[in-house]
C-alpha cells in the first residue's frame, strides 16, 4: 500500500505530464464498499451521466 501512495505522490508532482484528476471527474470513495456494491455504484453513475449527456445532445439538435 506504501509503495502506492509513493507512486501516486510522484506522479502528481512530476513536471512533465502530472497525474491531475479532470474537472468533471467523480470521485468513488469505496473505503467502505466490496467490490460489487463498488460495481454497482460505477454502473449507476455511467448511466445517469450517458443519460445527461443524452439528453444535452437532444437539446441542442
Amino acid at each position: 500500500f506504501d509503495e502506492v501512495i509513493e507512486r501516486d505522490r510522484r506522479d502528481r508532482e512530476r513536471k512533465v505530464s502530472p497525474l491531475v484528476r479532470s474537472g468533471n471527474a467523480v470521485l468513488v470513495d469505496n473505503t467502505a464498499m466490496g467490490i460489487e456494491e463498488t460495481a454497482r455504484l460505477i454502473v449507476m453513475l455511467a448511466e445517469d451521466r450517458a443519460k445527461e449527456l443524452a439528453r444535452v445532445a437532444g437539446a441542442n439538435l
